[in-house]
């Protein structure tokens, strides 16, 4: 995208962003990264290496495999956190 010296509306800005990178769902528009360490804690986050969505699934790969063994305990708990934001998340699965 060119730079330009022309102010621009910031919903515009978004808008011609989405519409660029062909996201058309919220759910590929969110950043699950950031809304997974808000619900899990700072700790949580920094052994995460990756989100990844796909097919109404969270894919998170995990450094500790101790950590990874007790989320997967939890699957139930999270998803039930994960509700509210309406992101049609049906599975977790842990790597």
């Amino acid at each position: 995208m060119k730079r330009s010296s022309k102010s621009e509306k910031i919903g515009e800005l978004i808008y011609q962003f989405f519409k660029n990178n062909k996201l058309k769902s919220k759910e590929k528009s969110v950043d699950f990264l950031a809304l997974w360490g808000s619900l899990m804690g700072k700790h949580v986050l920094l052994e995460t290496k990756d989100i990844h969505f796909k097919n109404n699934t969270l894919i998170i790969y995990i450094k500790n495999s101790a950590l990874k063994h007790d989320l997967s305990f939890s699957k139930s708990e999270i998803l039930e956190k994960l509700k509210p934001h309406n992101l049609n998340i049906h599975k977790i699965i842990f790597y």
